[in-house]
């Protein structure tokens, strides 16, 4: 086994790392999510993120956790699965929203998040921060697309004065155009929160991402109610180095400044939270089952880090600047090669999903 120098980790990072394992880090360096065979999954992923995971369990209790633990070949770990049932498929059962306070029966949710009161703040996206998240997913062969939408991934507010129904961005596969002209895509949507329209940001033809490991980082620095809306940005590659990314500043990977973005929502105490897994809208307006099969979404390596203005400098003075996100990368690079060498950050062939956001 290669020894790691490791005199030149930062003592807090080292002190967690090899202490207790459980990665759970403070505001300013990341906090760190893996399958762990050894835990029961639910409680694995609250000790972490704060909150128990929606599922659907209570809709089919004979299967169980829906978000399970399964070895994965090609990563040579175990890796969260997130299980989703139709009643055409083998358990002849369709999971439904309907659990914790959901009453949503034409969609099911298996989802891991951050919300408060259950999570700490450097866990949840808040004014004039900037949030970096890295993590993995696999969707299965002829994965199967709601028209509606499958959301894999969303960015959604908890506290807004309009309410918090539709995410601010949403990472989700969907059947675009009909009959002969349908194809299944990856988009990215934003939804400006005046209305429920999803503005498409970025998008490519799913099979790109299917059957894989896709690696994504995202960075977002969050606006404010001072006239400064933020930053955004995501790059996600595929083992063909296929990628799909987005950027609304000049600098960013593959800047685009098509749509203007508002990264923050009104209200008096307002976070926003991320979210994983797999969210979709399974029936019909007539409440007739889609044509959709049973679904495992698999995700590993879970990296969420968050800077605030103190760890920048110049406070708040320094988000109106177009060099912020900038900034805070930089600080987020003095922690990377620490983490790269104790081998606990996400590992690619394609270093560009690292280095693009800039």
């Amino acid at each position: 086994m290669r020894q790691r120098d490791v005199s030149k980790i930062p003592l807090v990072l080292l002190a967690a790392v090899l202490g207790n394992g459980s990665f759970l880090f403070g505001q300013g360096l990341p906090v760190l999510l893996n399958a762990d065979p050894t835990k029961d999954t639910y409680e694995l992923i609250s000790d972490v993120l704060g909150p128990t995971p929606d599922n659907s369990d209570c809709s089919h209790q004979d299967f169980g956790e829906h978000i399970t633990q399964a070895w994965d070949d090609d990563l040579g770990k175990y890796v969260f699965v997130f299980n989703m049932h139709m009643a055409a498929g083998a358990t002849g059962v369709t999971d439904l929203d309907v659990c914790d306070g959901h009453d949503y029966e034409d969609r099911q949710r298996e989802e891991i998040k951050t919300e408060r009161p259950n999570s700490p703040d450097y866990l949840l996206g808040t004014a004039d921060s900037t949030v970096t998240y890295t993590w993995r997913f696999k969707l299965p062969d002829g994965f199967t697309v709601s028209k509606y939408f499958t959301h894999i991934h969303q960015l959604k507010s908890q506290g807004a004065d309009d309410g918090d129904t539709d995410p601010i961005i949403a990472l989700t596969p969907v059947t675009i155009g009909s009959g002969s002209h349908a194809e299944d895509m990856m988009v990215l949507q934003y939804y400006d929160g005046a209305s429920s329209n999803a503005i498409t940001l970025a998008e490519m033809p799913l099979q790109s991402f299917v059957g894989n490991w896709v690696l994504v980082r995202e960075q977002v620095t969050w606006g404010d109610s001072n006239n400064f809306q933020g930053q955004y940005a995501i790059v996600m590659t595929a083992s063909d180095d296929t990628q799909l990314c987005y950027s609304n500043y000049v600098g960013g990977p593959c800047y685009d400044d098509t749509h203007n973005l508002n990264l923050w929502r009104a209200g008096g105490n307002v976070v926003v939270r991320p979210k994983w897994g797999c969210y979709r809208k399974v029936k019909d307006d007539m409440g007739g089952d889609l044509a959709l099969r049973d679904e495992q979404v698999s995700m590993s390596d879970f990296w969420l880090a968050k800077w605030t203005c103190d760890c920048c400098g110049n406070a708040r003075n320094a988000v109106a600047r177009p060099g912020r996100a900038t900034i805070s990368t930089g600080f987020a690079r003095a922690h990377l090669g620490a983490f790269d060498e104790l081998g606990v950050l996400p590992r690619t062939a394609n270093a560009r999903a690292f280095g693009a956001i800039h």
